[in-house]
């Protein structure tokens, strides 16, 4: 199964956007946590806490994204199976010729 060039593109802005994902989460997860130290006089515990819990959810984004990304590419040894028999159907043909 030869990969086509849209899979190879949506793989790679997938990617993009795990990491883009990533950083989002962790500032977003320390704003919320800034916040919380300003309202409740925490600090800095709530910016700790936030920036933590931002970074695991970030990635957990991560690792849910890359999987849907590697389930769509082929295995190495499927990529070799199907040229394999694209190869051998050819000869066929032009055996089929003779």
């Amino acid at each position: 199964m030869a990969r086509t060039p849209q899979q190879g593109q949506l793989g790679g802005i997938a990617l993009l956007a795990a990491g883009f994902s990533l950083v989002v989460m962790t500032l977003g997860g320390f704003l919320l946590g800034y916040l919380v130290d300003h309202k409740a006089h925490t600090s800095p515990w709530g910016s700790v806490i936030g920036l933590f819990v931002g970074f695991i959810v970030g990635m957990w984004d991560v690792y849910r994204i890359s999987i849907r990304v590697l389930a769509s590419q082929p295995l190495p040894s499927q990529k070799k199976n199907a040229e394999k028999s694209s190869e051998t159907a050819g000869d066929r043909e032009d055996n089929e010729d003779i």
